[in-house]
């Protein structure tokens, strides 16, 4: 009598491994769908991994064979290569290439940059098939793939139509084929589909993976410059659409170049411009006021007021010159003036993070540094043309220079201010632009000077 197996060793011993017929070794489910299921298998007869797709019992076997012949006529890098069709142990299957990598469901939202570049692959991914005579008929974040090295893999043509091809089943029997969402409202009205159902998708696809949900009534802005691209996909007119994938790629391509340059809008660039005048109106006013603080000047007796007046002189005439004082009607002025500033940069500030215009790129330098700096350099070389004009005598000549000058020192002001909220929307911390401060303090050194010779000139007259 045989000896009864060991129950522990019944349950420790390895299960046997799923196969199919004898060439496909199953090894874990990657998804369902309307068809049946994927998983990854190794192909035993030639010793490679693939994504198989198994149709159950009451699968569309018209649609795996539909998605065999679609992939069949296709061959791109940002498309799923299809190895081969067959009937192994009676289940019809599709061997294809197994992506090593995760969906964009699975990824979730994206920032503007990583999903211009996925959209560019998609693109190129379809413009391919389109010029091949198919349309995919289901682009959604389910379906694109993205392996470990960000190479984009369209999947799933198992509703695709080859243009010229017989109508299919759902068409005939007036089903809608798609995913709810991603379907042209053409579609809706009994159109027959077209590249342009494609590319209302890919809109669709973009504005989830932005905002992280369908559009639904009046979609909600997205970052600049890919809100302008994926409404235009998305129109409810199929002529105000790209009326080709290449029109679509050509905008993201255009978009691209703009999210590399980090670049704001025209509109908002002047708005960014006004929000630095008055910022650089009051830093002038406070200038101003601080110059007319720390200048001496002649009072009479009856304008010296307590705590206002500090460190006065007496001359010889009986008059008194303040080397310094509180002007308080141009310091209140200059206060208004940052408070006015501020507040209409705190409005900016929230437009931009509601617009999806604030980007941390905190190791860009600024543009405006250099520029900063050049002007820095121009307005300390003014200032040496004129103490040369000075000293050879010229004076007429150097008359008018001051008043270049100063019109410098106020554009500086300007560029200082553009840079600095340049970098608040970037997050890029002001202590790396050396060059912006280099250029900021060399455009100080002309008026410091002045002042300085000016406040020496006038103690050396007064006996100081």
């Amino acid at each position: 009598m045989a000896k009864p197996p060991c129950p522990r060793c019944l349950l420790e011993a390895p299960l046997p491994d799923a196969t199919l017929g004898d060439r496909f070794v199953l090894e874990e489910e990657l998804g369902k769908g309307g068809m049946g299921v994927v998983f990854a298998a190794k192909d035993t007869r030639i010793d490679r991994r693939v994504a198989l797709k198994l149709i159950d019992r009451s699968g569309n076997l018209d649609a795996l064979l539909q998605e065999a012949r679609s992939l069949g006529k296709l061959s791109h890098p940002n498309i799923v290569t299809l190895y081969e069709a067959g009937v192994e142990g009676g289940q019809v299957y599709l061997a294809m290439e197994l992506v090593d990598g995760s969906s964009l469901r699975q990824r979730g939202r994206l920032f503007p940059r990583a999903l211009a570049s996925v959209a560019l692959q998609l693109c190129g991914a379809l413009e391919y098939a389109h010029e091949h005579g198919v349309i995919h008929r289901d682009i959604k974040p389910d379906n694109v793939l993205i392996d470990r090295h960000g190479c984009v893999k369209l999947s799933d043509f198992g509703i695709a139509k080859i243009i010229g091809a017989a109508p299919s089943a759902e068409t005939r029997q007036g089903l809608l084929a798609g995913s709810q969402g991603y379907v042209a409202p053409e579609l809706l009205r009994g159109a027959p589909p077209s590249s342009l159902t494609d590319i209302y998708a890919v809109g669709v696809l973009m504005y989830e993976l932005l905002a992280g949900e369908l559009p639904a009534g009046n979609a909600a802005p997205l970052a600049w410059p890919l809100d302008g691209v994926v409404r235009r996909a998305m129109a409810q007119d199929p002529s105000a659409r790209f009326q080709s994938v290449r029109e679509l790629r050509a905008a993201l391509e255009l978009a691209c170049r703009a999210i590399e340059a980090d670049a704001l809008p025209p509109d908002e660039q002047n708005w960014l411009r006004a929000v630095a005048l008055l910022f650089a109106a009051a830093s002038g006013l406070a200038l101003w006021a601080l110059l007319q603080s720390i200048s001496p000047i002649i009072v009479d007796g009856e304008n010296v007021y307590p705590l206002a007046r500090m460190q006065l002189r007496r001359l010889a005439d009986g008059r008194l010159v303040s080397f310094a004082r509180l002007e308080i009607g141009s310091s209140l002025v200059a206060l208004a003036a940052f408070a006015i500033a501020f507040a209409a940069f705190g409005a900016l500030r929230r437009h931009w993070q509601q617009a999806g215009l604030n980007e941390s790129r905190p190791d860009r330098p600024l543009e405006e540094s250099r520029t900063v700096f050049l002007l820095g350099l121009g307005a300390v070389a003014i200032f040496l043309v004129r103490r040369a004009l000075l000293a050879f005598g010229l004076d007429a000549w150097a008359l008018y220079i001051p008043v270049f000058g100063g019109a410098l020192e106020l554009w500086i002001l300007y560029v200082v201010w553009c840079g600095l909220l340049e970098a608040a929307r970037r997050s890029r911390p002001v202590t790396k632009e050396w060059l912006l401060w280099t250029g900021f303090w060399l455009a100080l050194v002309p008026p410091a000077l002045e002042l300085l010779t000016y406040i020496l000139g006038l103690e050396r007259a007064t006996g100081g």
